[in-house]
């Protein structure tokens, strides 16, 4: 998100651009496998802010580290969907004398709802469930502005590469009866026609469904607009219809 306005700064300031943008409603979308990876950069960089500390990027998810006075926290996820898992282990092996990060205050017993005291060694028992909330949701809080540019990103990649790859869908129900829902049935070439049609109309009535709606009308136009397989009078009424 940082980097995006960064990005458009130069642009957006040039004298013709302020005037224009006076008259005109602008709206720049942004998304592709650079625009993902710059989105999860932004998150990986605030989280960096709060102390944490990522030790493994692979696979499309970050695993992060706690801040060293503040190992009770546990680890943090960001999976590949954009949200944030958070992991307490229920027990650890610490020796814990020389440790920086626990809370000195004198407590007379363990407590389950405070870290760790010194001189506690062995088997460990880490806070409970009272004393992580709190911390992690100001985490999620802090982290979810640049979390929801993070999963918009995602959303509007997986939009644009689906519509992107629908004309090639329509061609191989066309031709090879490759069935439009991924069922794995071949269409009968007499249904095909059919199957074209009912895919087209049962498209939701949402921007992204009137968007694939016009790459179906123009795919049918295209290639069955001059053979017997054209649409009729009250088929096209239908279309307009629907649009």
């Amino acid at each position: 998100m940082r980097r995006f306005g960064w990005i458009l700064l130069g642009v957006l300031s040039s004298p013709t651009w302020a005037a224009d943008l006076q008259t005109t409603n602008l709206e720049i979308e942004v998304w592709g496998e650079s625009a993902i990876r710059v989105a999860r950069a932004d998150v990986v960089h605030e989280m960096r802010t709060l102390g944490y500390r990522p030790v493994d990027q692979s696979g499309g998810r970050v695993l992060f580290l706690p801040p060293p006075d503040t190992r009770w926290q546990g680890r943090v996820w960001l999976e590949s969907d954009g949200e944030l898992r958070f992991v307490r282990p229920l027990l650890t092996w610490r020796g814990l004398e020389e440790a920086s990060w626990i809370d000195r205050e004198p407590m007379p017993t363990f407590s389950t709802d405070r870290p760790p005291l010194v001189g506690q060694t062995g088997w460990v028992v880490w806070p409970s469930m009272k004393l992580l909330r709190p911390s992690w949701s100001r985490v999620r809080v802090t982290l979810e502005p640049w979390l929801e540019t993070y999963r918009s990103v995602m959303a509007r990649t997986a939009l644009e590469e689906s519509l992107q790859a629908l004309p090639d869908r329509l061609d191989r129900l066309w031709a090879m009866g490759e069935p439009m829902d991924g069922s794995g049935r071949v269409v009968p070439e007499s249904e095909r026609r059919g199957a074209l049609l009912d895919y087209g109309a049962a498209l939701p009535a949402t921007p992204e469904g009137l968007k694939a709606r016009r790459l179906v009308e123009a795919w049918l136009e295209e290639n069955l607009a001059e053979t017997e397989h054209a649409l009729t009078a009250e088929e096209r009424q239908a279309v307009e219809a629907l649009r």
